[in-house]
């Protein structure tokens, strides 16, 4: 039915939504950490003149460089906004399914087909990761026309949770100590 593939992409658009918007504020933060460790260090060397510091600090400017073109170039916040867009404009689309379907009314199902369609050209697709994430949510759930929730995607939901928070932990985590480092050298 119509209506299930609105509200499922619906859903997963969310998924996506609430991702991009968890990329952008730990790349701000991430962002934000380098810039307070690297102010540190250039204050700290500017009455210390180490050699060694300036060096260390010519390639951590170059880092925090390359970080915030690449953050930036995401566009984290846009594409969420897109997204945030889009699912607003599928609830709309989902409950004039809903009435078609229930009237029994082919023409008009066919131009919300047309309009669901048109919907999705515009904006990016969601990633599997996100329709992964749905479909785990609804795994127990009897009344879903989702495929079944196999040991398969079960390992491979895990491993993308595993991947992603490690991912997010290193990069922290190695934050973390240069700005322990730099505050007390």
């Amino acid at each position: 039915m119509l209506s299930d593939k609105i509200w499922i992409t619906r859903k997963v658009r969310i998924n996506t939504e609430g991702r991009l918007q968890r990329y952008n504020e730990a790349s701000q933060l991430l962002m934000m950490l380098y810039s307070l460790a690297l102010v540190s260090l250039s204050i700290w060397n500017l009455q210390n003149n180490d050699a060694e510091l300036n060096l260390v600090s010519a390639f951590a400017s170059i880092a925090l460089l390359v970080i915030s073109v690449h953050a930036t170039s995401q566009k984290y916040a846009e594409r969420s906004i897109a997204m945030r867009n889009l699912y607003i404009k599928l609830d709309e689309l989902y409950s004039k399914a809903k009435r078609a379907e229930k009237s029994e009314d082919i023409e008009m199902i066919q131009n919300l087909e047309a309009e669901y369609t048109s919907l999705l050209i515009n904006i990016e697709n969601h990633s599997e990761y996100d329709y992964l994430c749905l479909r785990h949510s609804l795994k127990d759930n009897p009344d879903t026309t989702l495929p079944s929730f196999t040991r398969a995607d079960s390992l491979q939901y895990f491993w993308e949770k595993f991947w992603r928070g490690a991912l997010t932990t290193i990069l922290f985590a190695i934050s973390i100590p240069f700005i322990v480092l730099i505050w007390f050298w």
